[in-house]
């Protein structure tokens, strides 16, 4: 009798395991909106955490340490996530960061030359920049032109706004309301 006791004991010790594991495990499908809302709050922080660094000072190598980290999780979100808002929102500001890097670019490699400071609308990158962005240009013996340092502010605070405004979807993963 002790023996059949035994299987019974252990045969409801395994049913009691399996009830649990199947009530406590998450579906797959819960398991991935958890996956999906920690990687587009991830991205978000990533993308946040540049436009930080420029509100309080970078410089040209921290900038682009920074804008490679986000780009990896703008990647990753890309090939995981479903929300196409998110996404596009995510995409338009990494590239928004990196015409900036463009600009900045331009300047150092053009800094011993008094067109450094300048975009021009007939070459790269001033001739996408400036139309890209609607970015006011001035007029010089050479042709169109913008401020390099003023480009750069039009394009981050646009950078900022776009981001800003994906806060919602990023609540919204999360099973909260807007604020």
């Amino acid at each position: 009798m002790k023996f059949f006791g035994k299987v019974i004991l252990l045969t409801l010790s395994l049913v009691v395991f399996a009830a649990l594991t199947v009530c406590c495990a998450k579906s797959a499908e819960q398991q991935q909106k958890e996956a999906n809302r920690i990687l587009a709050a991830d991205t978000f922080r990533s993308l946040l955490k540049i436009e930080s660094a420029i509100e309080v000072g970078v410089n040209y190598q921290k900038y682009g340490e920074l804008l490679i980290d986000a780009k990896t999780y703008v990647n990753e979100a890309n090939l995981r996530l479903t929300d196409a808002n998110t996404k596009k929102t995510f995409n338009n500001v990494i590239e928004e960061f990196s015409d900036a890097l463009k600009i900045w670019k331009h300047k150092i490699d053009n800094s011993s030359y008094s067109f450094g400071s300048k975009l021009y609308s007939y070459s790269e990158p001033g001739k996408t920049i400036i139309l890209k962005y609607s970015i006011p240009t001035e007029k010089d013996s050479i042709g169109s032109y913008a401020d390099a340092d003023g480009a750069m502010q039009v394009i981050w605070a646009k950078a900022t706004v776009d981001l800003l405004a994906a806060w919602p979807s990023i609540q919204a993963l999360e099973g909260k309301k807007p604020k």
